[in-house]
């Protein structure tokens, strides 16, 4: 059963001129997005920068307001709730930021940080209460007693974002947006952080979407990807069946980028043609058809929707979708 689950959700972003500032467009930054995440599970939401990855997530969250859609959790749709009524359900669904040096109050200690959620939400009957269960959450996370009167300026990016995950795990969610945790981070630490995600996942049993542009760190960490372009997910599958048998063209351009040890082992890599169209004027029919080295004249102009072209393997392509029965017969 799903834990969160999103119906055609859009966010559109108006652009006013003028004087008397009249809209005259819209930056398209969601359009029609769908998926659901079970409980317990993870879904990676990726594509390349500007698709409109963190803007789902901050929309799911009510960070940023959304155009239209549903957004359900626990039978509820959160985009229709009053602010009064989203407050208790507010410690349930919680963010990991990308930047961990600008996520972070410089004028609270990493005490004061971790125990303000639990404050506002009245965890702890004390605050020495909520203080102890700080230092736990701070030992648990991999960092000391001794951090909890100390700023933020005085960590390095790595444990700043160990603080970003204890703040997190302070008001006990169940569903957490993970947006882009590990970029900001060195490589030989971003390991460390994806290992601990893995553990606090299996340990509170808790609900990911995890962001990422990083499609080499989706295997390791996601059991379900939804693949971005321009706004719309454009395939979305198991994540061990999308590397193995990825469908739509966006997607394999992706993973031929993966760096492996050996670059003469693996197949010629694809190199999409042009840039990334704007978001404000995007093309016609299919978005990704200027790019797309299957592209027919009916891409142009036919509105493409995301079909189940294997059990459980969406892929948003006319062209995958009629290879595929064609295969079959």
């Amino acid at each position: 059963m799903a834990l969160i689950s999103v119906k055609n959700l859009r966010t559109w972003y108006p652009i006013r001129k003028g004087v008397l500032q009249r809209v005259v467009g819209h930056v398209r930054a969601v359009d029609g997005v769908s998926f659901d995440i079970p409980e317990g599970k993870t879904l990676a939401l990726v594509g390349e920068s500007g698709c409109g990855k963190t803007t789902t997530g901050k929309s799911i969250l009510r960070l940023v307001k959304a155009t239209e859609g549903r957004v359900e959790y626990k039978s509820r749709d959160l985009l229709q709730l009053t602010e009064a009524e989203l407050r208790p359900l507010r410690r349930d669904l919680q963010i990991i930021f990308q930047d961990p040096y600008s996520s972070l109050n410089p004028r609270l200690t990493v005490g004061q940080t971790i125990m303000e959620g639990m404050a506002i939400h009245r965890l702890g009957d004390s605050a020495s209460e909520r203080e102890e269960r700080t230092v736990k959450l701070l030992k648990r996370v991999g960092l000391n007693e001794d951090s909890l009167r100390r700023y933020p300026h005085e960590f390095s990016g790595g444990q700043r974002q160990r603080v970003g995950i204890a703040r997190a795990l302070a008001v006990e969610p169940k569903f957490i947006v993970c947006d882009e945790p590990i970029s900001a981070l060195d490589v030989s630490i971003q390991a460390q952080i994806l290992n601990l995600m893995k553990d606090l996942q299996e340990e509170f049993r808790l609900t990911y979407l995890f962001i990422t542009h990083d499609l080499g760190v989706v295997e390791y960490i996601a059991d379900e990807v939804a693949v971005m372009y321009l706004g719309r997910i454009v395939e979305q599958a198991p994540c061990e069946e999308l590397f193995d048998q990825p469908m739509h063209p966006y997607t394999q351009a992706l993973l031929s980028s993966i760096p492996v040890p050996d670059p003469k082992s693996r197949d010629q890599r694809i190199v999409l043609r042009g840039d990334v169209p704007s978001p404000i004027d995007p093309p016609s029919g299919c978005h990704f058809h200027p790019r797309c080295s299957l592209a027919e004249k009916e891409c142009s102009s036919t509105e493409q929707s995301l079909n189940e072209i294997r059990s459980g393997h969406l892929a948003r392509c006319m062209v995958v979708q009629r290879d595929s029965v064609a295969v079959r017969e």
